[in-house]
């Protein structure tokens, strides 16, 4: 069974529902601007966003039943968070989770 959106493109009811599940609308997903008032340097490296650290937290929670870690970073950079590498991801899931982490 194929849906159809709006006569367009076909989406597969897998797609279809994953697009329409609740918590991709929360709002604690979604970035509050923040004003800084400080000069500080321009970083040479990029840091994750409350937003990509919230769907980090969410992929996690998504896909809790896989053991492998290789394959549960990997899931999580196809499925969630594209523009970083799976090594990212598992150094910023080791960073988070120390107890050194604020």
């Amino acid at each position: 069974e194929v849906l159809y959106i709006k006569n367009i493109e076909p989406i597969s009811p897998e797609k279809y529902n994953i697009l329409n599940y609740q918590p991709f609308f929360h709002r604690f997903l979604f970035i509050r601007p923040r004003v800084n008032f400080t000069k500080t340097k321009p970083r040479t490296f990029k840091h994750f966003t409350e937003l990509e650290d919230n769907l980090l937290a969410h992929a996690l929670d998504t896909f809790s039943h896989i053991k492998d870690n290789k394959a549960l970073y990997s899931s999580i950079h196809q499925y969630y968070l594209p523009t970083k590498t799976p090594k990212q991801i598992s150094i910023r899931v080791k960073n988070r989770s120390s107890s050194k982490a604020s």
